[in-house]
C-alpha cells in the first residue's frame, strides 16, 4: 500500500494535538462540575477520543491510501491550442457589429470553448507585456472564466508588442508538445505593432513546429479609441505578412467574421496529433476512511456534550 498524496501525512500531528486540547477541556469541565456539585454526563470521557479518531481518519483519507496497481493503456486525439489575445487600448474600439474588438473576441472564444473537448487550451494576454492568464489545461470551465475576465488592464503595460508576445509563447509553450500533441497558436489582434519584429518571431515559431493562425480584429476603416483621442484601424498588411512568415501560418481578415472561429478551428484541427501511453490505476481507500470519520462525529454529537461557555447551574 502507498499514499498518493504523502504530503498530507504531515498533518498527522493535528489529531493528537486536537485530542490533547479536548482532553484538557474535559478535565477543566470536570473540575468545574466538582466545584458546583454538578453531575457529569455519562460517557463524557469518549468525546476527545471520538473527535481525535475522526480527525485521524480524515487526514489518512486526504493522503489517499491506494493498493493493487494495474497498468492500462491510454490514447487520445487532441491538440494544444494557445489563444493569444491583444488587450491594448485599441481593442476597445467599437467597430464590430456594435461591439468593441475585445468583446467580440471574448464572445467568439466562449462560443468555441464548447468544441475544445479532448484538447488542452491556454489563454495569453498581451499588450506592452505578455501575461499567461490560463495555462494549458483540459479544464474548460477554468479557461472560460479566464476569458470572461479579460480586459484592457489584463497586461500591466500599454502598447502592442506582437513579436515579443510570439517569442514569449514559444518560450512558455513551444516544448509542451513532446508527448505527441501539436501546438496550435491562435492570435487575435488589430495589428498595431510597435517594431517588435513579429515576422521574425513567426518564422521561429514555424521552425519549432507551431502552427500559427492570426485573426485580424477590427475594420479597415477603423474607429476612435475611447478616451484616447486617436483612431485605430486593422493593419491587415502587417498581419498577413506575419502569418506568411510562419511555415504553417494562416491569416483571417475582414472576410472571415469572428463567429466563424469554430468552423475554422475544426477545419484546421490537427487530428493526427495522437498522444498515447499507459496509466497506472489504483484501488483507493479514501472513501472507506470517510465513513468511520462520519460515524465518530455522529456518535460524539449523540453524547450531547458542550465544551463551550460554562454556565452556573440553577
Amino acid at each position: 500500500m502507498i499514499f498518493l498524496e504523502p504530503l498530507a501525512l504531515f498533518l498527522l500531528p493535528a489529531p493528537a494535538l486536537l485530542w490533547l486540547y479536548l482532553r484538557g477541556r474535559l478535565k477543566a469541565n470536570r473540575a468545574w462540575r466538582a466545584e458546583w456539585a454538578a453531575s457529569s454526563p455519562r460517557l463524557e470521557f469518549l468525546r476527545p477520543w471520538l473527535i481525535g479518531a475522526a480527525a485521524l481518519f480524515l487526514v489518512l483519507a486526504l493522503a489517499r491510501p491506494a493498493w493493487d496497481p494495474r497498468e492500462a493503456s491510454s490514447s487520445g486525439m487532441g491538440q494544444d491550442a494557445v489563444f493569444l489575445v491583444d488587450v491594448s487600448r485599441s481593442m476597445d474600439t467599437v467597430d464590430i457589429d456594435g461591439s468593441s474588438r475585445l468583446v467580440a473576441v471574448k464572445r467568439a472564444l466562449l462560443d468555441l470553448s464548447s468544441e475544445l473537448s479532448g484538447d488542452r487550451a491556454a489563454l495569453v494576454a498581451f499588450a506592452g507585456t505578455t501575461v499567461v492568464k490560463c495555462p494549458l489545461t483540459g479544464d474548460l470551465a477554468f479557461f472560460r472564466q479566464a476569458v470572461q475576465l479579460l480586459d484592457t488592464s489584463s497586461a500591466s503595460r500599454g502598447g502592442t508588442l506582437l513579436g515579443d508576445a510570439l517569442r514569449e509563447v514559444e518560450k512558455d509553450f513551444g516544448s509542451d508538445g513532446k508527448d505527441g500533441r501539436k501546438i496550435s497558436l491562435w492570435v487575435f489582434t488589430d495589428g498595431g505593432d510597435q517594431e517588435s519584429f513579429p515576422a521574425e518571431a513567426a518564422r521561429e515559431l514555424g521552425k519549432a513546429g507551431v502552427s500559427l493562425r492570426i485573426w485580424g480584429v477590427g475594420s479597415l476603416a477603423g474607429g476612435a479609441v475611447p478616451e484616447r483621442g486617436v483612431s485605430s484601424a486593422l493593419n491587415a498588411e502587417l498581419l498577413s505578412g506575419v502569418a506568411a512568415a510562419a511555415a504553417d501560418g494562416a491569416y483571417f481578415g475582414v472576410d472571415k467574421p469572428l463567429w466563424r472561429l469554430g468552423t475554422e478551428y475544426r477545419l484546421r484541427h490537427r487530428a493526427l496529433s495522437r498522444s498515447g501511453g499507459s496509466v497506472t490505476i489504483w484501488h483507493e481507500g479514501a472513501w472507506w476512511l470517510l465513513w468511520p470519520a462520519l460515524a465518530c462525529v455522529l456518535l460524539e454529537m449523540s453524547l450531547g456534550l458542550d465544551f463551550g461557555r460554562k454556565r452556573r447551574p440553577k
